[in-house]
């Protein structure tokens, strides 16, 4: 048995001086001297009656007691509802996103934008995957926002040993972040320039679409014929030609649009602001029930017996030996 209020007991040390005058009561029976009236007779009724009365008075007072210090045992299941959202950040760590068209790079600004959009809303969950050649899952679905961030700050091309990029094949992985015990709305937020397009960008649609899942598509880039970089900041060359990848945003914008998300650029003003605002504002956030255990509040027992105690010592002062008092 467990006590919220275990201080309360510190009033059981009125039960001394009560028991003092139960005892003093009872001898009072016997001596014909008790400070209470009806025990002046000296008969076995008038003794057996203070004894009752007394008893029932303390056994009243322990209730009451216990009943305030809110006793609990057993555990009871409560049924809560909550609001969810589970956001999974799918962000390319190919070459490509090396271009410093955007600053600091490409790749440099997703982690910035994934860093920016964790909130300490409550019942929103985050995952990090890195797109380069397949799906890898950095951080599974959690509400941990620091380990988001210190993740963001590590993404590199270098996470993989895979060339290219194949958005179409890494991002059929993306629905396993989801847990399927979860009705939460389901959020994508694929940050890349699109490089090279995404294969099979249909049948991805109708996978994400039959998950409830949504996208929203981030192309960060430009068009412009800027020269690709290494990770030491050196153009690539190819043919000895600087290698130039400018974004493609369009089948970004196709999958957006079918899933029922939004587009957005690099570019545009206020596009971190507006992608955390559409986030917020994605529809009614699924209403996820839960069943927690906790401890049983049984004072509500306690508290009837001291009740029935003093009704008790109430009938038995005012109907029993009435010819007696």
């Amino acid at each position: 048995m467990i006590f919220s209020e275990p201080s309360v007991f510190l009033l059981l040390i009125l039960l001394i001086p009560m028991t003092l005058v139960l005892i003093k009561n009872i001898r009072g029976a016997f001596s014909g001297e008790s400070i209470f009236k009806y025990n002046r007779n000296l008969s076995n009724k008038a003794f057996f009656k203070s004894v009752v009365i007394g008893t029932l008075l303390e056994s009243a007072y322990v209730f009451l007691i216990i009943a305030a210090a809110r006793p609990s045992w057993g555990k009871q299941y409560s049924q809560e509802e909550w609001q969810s959202v589970d956001v999974a950040f799918a962000v390319d760590v190919s070459r490509s996103m090396l271009m410093d068209d955007v600053y600091p790079t490409r790749l440099g600004y997703a982690a910035s934008v994934v860093r920016t959009l964790l909130t300490d809303e409550p019942g929103i969950r985050y995952s990090l995957t890195a797109l380069k050649g397949g799906a890898i899952e950095l951080i599974p679905m959690t509400e941990d926002r620091e380990a988001l961030r210190l993740a963001s700050e590590s993404l590199s091309p270098n996470l993989t040993s895979s060339t290219g990029t194949d958005l179409g094949g890494s991002l059929k992985r993306m629905t396993d972040v989801f847990p399927d015990n979860m009705q939460s709305k389901k959020i994508i937020v694929l940050l890349t320039d699109g490089v090279d397009g995404i294969r099979g960008r249909r049948s991805l649609c109708e996978e994400w679409k039959k998950q409830d899942a949504v996208v929203y598509a981030v192309c960060i880039g430009t068009d412009t014929q800027a020269p690709l970089k290494d990770e030491f900041g050196q153009p690539v060359l190819y043919r000895n030609r600087p290698v130039a990848v400018p974004a493609e945003p369009d089948d970004l914008r196709f999958i957006a649009v079918e899933t029922g998300g939004q587009f957005f650029e690099s570019g545009e003003n206020l596009t971190v602001s507006r992608l955390r605002k559409a986030i917020l504002n994605s529809g009614e956030f699924s209403q996820t029930t839960s069943y927690t255990s906790v401890n049983r509040d049984d004072s509500r027992w306690f508290a009837f017996g001291a009740f029935f105690c003093l009704c008790l010592a109430s009938a038995v002062r005012i109907f029993l030996w009435r010819k007696d008092i």
